[in-house]
């Protein structure tokens, strides 16, 4: 960071970080949360026969797995900058002020710089985002949250076109990160199908065991307690994996691409 004999000299503009639509956000995405929570009950509490519901059951999770991580980042990061978040820029670099502390660099103190053009999700600030790295180990990134975040992102490569692209992490292994999480969301489908399959095995085994179902057969043997209990644990790996690789392509998309 700049020490004092380091002046950054003149301010050229501030631009701050609009995180009330965060906790707008944020609350819009409760709502999803709080009304698959509601549904995802109603349907363990009274199921019902066939693949259908096993369906909505697999359904209801996948929402809740996708918009439980979509409302924990807007929260967080609502709470980590502040009612005042902003960043300043200046003739000699830049600076950014989130609950209070002040941090600044010089434009020879820039490491790296990504910015990026995504073209949706606007309400999220996530149409464009930039992250800028510093030789101290420092990272700031903002998006379209934060105003004139473009002019923002332009200032900083044009004063230190050499950063542009550059990373801390090894080239091959950010070479492996990108692919992996750009596959982040077939991993969520495939451990989504596989739980889908799962609650099927299980209300297709109701079905057919429980005298009082229509689909009951006479003499079939319900599954065994090893087979319950290992696709019980295989469903908890589904879940698990489902929710990491949303976990993992909401940062992908969020954070890596430069959220404020």
């Amino acid at each position: 960071m700049v020490s004092a004999m380091q002046p950054l000299g003149a301010l050229v503009s501030v631009h701050p970080v609009a995180n009330g639509r965060r906790w707008s956000a944020g609350l819009a995405v409760l709502l999803v949360v709080g009304t698959a929570v509601g549904l995802l009950a109603l349907l363990i509490f009274n199921p019902g026969p066939g693949r259908g519901y096993g369906g909505l059951l697999a359904v209801m999770m996948i929402v809740l797995a996708v918009a439980v991580p979509a409302a924990w980042t807007q929260f967080a990061k609502a709470v980590r900058g502040g009612a005042a978040e902003s960043f300043e820029l200046y003739e000699g670099g830049v600076a950014h002020v989130a609950r209070g502390v002040r941090r600044s660099w010089t434009w020879d103190q820039v490491f790296g710089v990504r910015a990026a053009e995504k073209g949706a999700g606007a309400v999220f600030g996530w149409d464009f985002g930039c992250a800028v790295s510093f030789r101290d180990g420092a990272r700031v990134q903002f998006n379209g949250l934060t105003r004139g975040a473009r002019t923002l992102a332009e200032a900083v490569v044009r004063h230190c076109p050499e950063a542009v692209g550059r990373t801390t992490e090894p080239e091959w292994l950010d070479d492996v990160l990108v692919w992996l999480l750009r596959l982040t969301p077939l991993f969520a489908i495939g451990f989504g199908a596989g739980l889908w399959w799962i609650a099927s095995v299980f209300i297709a085994d109701d079905a057919r065991t429980d005298a009082l179902s229509p689909g009951y057969a006479e003499g079939v043997q319900p599954l065994s307690d090893a087979a319950a209990g290992g696709l019980a644990a295989l469903a908890i790996v589904c879940v698990v994996g489902c929710v990491l690789s949303v976990v993992a392509a909401v940062w992908w998309w969020i954070i890596e691409g430069g959220d404020g």
